[in-house]
């Protein structure tokens, strides 16, 4: 199971009761300190997860470490919002 298909499809209690879950739809922005969620890609059918520390309408800052590139550790980068699937934040109450 990836990123794209935990987003979609699991519906622990743990997703239920403490993370909600907010499709990408173009000139929304992920909120800082959410968990960003790219779709898969031809060279990654998982997707990818990142934690959101800046965001605009085009682009996210966020921390992340890629699994494919173990020698760069982790590090921050702006992307494209063009694979994002959603992003999963912390329930309020």
């Amino acid at each position: 199971m990836g990123a794209k298909d935990f987003a979609l499809h699991d519906k622990r209690l743990v997703q239920q009761t403490y993370i909600d879950w907010t499709p990408y739809e173009t000139g929304t922005t992920a909120p800082e300190g959410s968990v960003v969620v790219f779709n898969a890609t031809h060279s990654n059918k998982f997707g990818h997860i990142a934690i959101v520390l800046k965001a605009d309408s085009g682009s996210v800052q966020v921390l992340e470490q890629d699994g494919f590139a173990q020698h760069k550790g982790t590090y921050r980068r702006w992307r494209a919002y063009a694979d994002c699937f959603g992003w999963l934040t912390r329930k309020e109450g």
